[in-house]
């Protein structure tokens, strides 16, 4: 496939096997002629009597080079289309000779051949074969990585599969058990929406923090409303409050003084949202003294009843 990926050595270029192949090329005619005939194109005869003598002169580095690209070429291919036998991998049907297509490079084959790299198989009545040996104990054939890919697929979609399962299987055994052997009427129906939907509602409500816990039970009770929004601005007064030692001794200090309070004794108390949000932590407690016997708790025994 386009884009895969194969593993080749970075000193590939100096490895004896490969310049074996470059000593090989460079004693094959064919190769030669395929080699200087690129370079002394388009030139006239001295030209070419320079290019030739210049080549002679080069032909070990550029063959080493040219191999190693051939190699690439080569080893990707069969990389992509050839099937594992144990170390070895096998491109068939395919001949030696088929390899300097695929390399472009004349001799390519039997150059490999040459070093041990790559070795012809099967009869005149067999399906014709190259083996590259020991190829696969650095590469991973294309059919063992789309193998892999579609395992490790199968498997994120399992591991999915559960988890919604898990999530969903407590509330279809509960729906189970309520309708196994009962004729369930829209009254019943009714009944286990409302236990679903104040179960899902208790799960999925997180702990409320310790301190704002000691908090709340500090406030004056005939108050203590909406709670999750208070713990909100319980957060934030503590944030405002960063530059204080202690922030939430610091809160519930001056709620205890605030709860002995004519205020907080009266139908004007704040709620522990607003309390919090507007900062009056902060309120001289003689503010909250109130005067007005209109603002004292009330209690039944302030009613004056007429007696007839």
């Amino acid at each position: 496939m386009a884009g895969d990926w194969i593993k080749m050595r970075v000193w590939i270029a100096s490895d004896p096997q490969t310049l074996a192949m470059a000593d090989y090329l460079a004693g094959e005619q064919a190769f030669v002629d395929w080699l200087t005939n690129a370079a002394s194109d388009g030139c006239d005869d001295p030209c070419n009597d320079g290019v030739t003598r210049n080549v002679t002169r080069v032909t070990r580095n550029v063959t080493a080079r040219v191999t190693v690209s051939g190699l690439l070429l080569v080893w990707g291919i069969a990389n992509d289309r050839g099937k594992r036998d144990e170390d070895d991998l096998i491109l068939s049907p395919c001949f030696l000779n088929h390899l300097d297509e695929m390399s472009g490079i004349p001799c390519f084959g039997d150059a490999m051949n040459y070093v041990g790299w790559a070795f012809e198989e099967g009869s005149e009545k067999e399906i014709p074969a190259v083996r590259f040996p020991k190829f696969l104990l650095h590469n991973v054939p294309a059919e063992d990585r789309q193998r892999s890919t579609n395992a490790e697929r199968q498997r994120r979609h399992r591991e999915k599969t559960k988890k919604t399962s898990g999530d969903n299987s407590q509330e279809n055994n509960l729906d189970s058990n309520v309708t196994r052997n009962v004729t369930v009427t829209p009254q019943r129906r009714e009944e286990n929406s409302r236990v679903k939907k104040s179960k899902d509602t208790h799960i999925k409500r997180a702990p409320y923090e310790t301190r704002f816990e000691a908090f709340w039970q500090a406030f004056p009770k005939v108050r203590r409303q909406g709670k999750e929004a208070a713990a909100a601005a319980y957060k934030r007064a503590v944030t405002r409050l960063h530059l204080h030692p202690d922030p939430h001794a610091y809160l519930l200090e001056r709620l205890a003084l605030f709860a002995e309070s004519d205020t907080a004794k009266s139908k004007y108390c704040w709620g522990p949202t607003p309390w919090l949000n507007q900062g009056h932590y902060d309120d001289d407690p003689a503010a909250w003294a109130r005067d007005d016997p209109e603002d004292k708790p009330f209690d039944v025994a302030d009613l004056h009843l007429d007696e007839d």
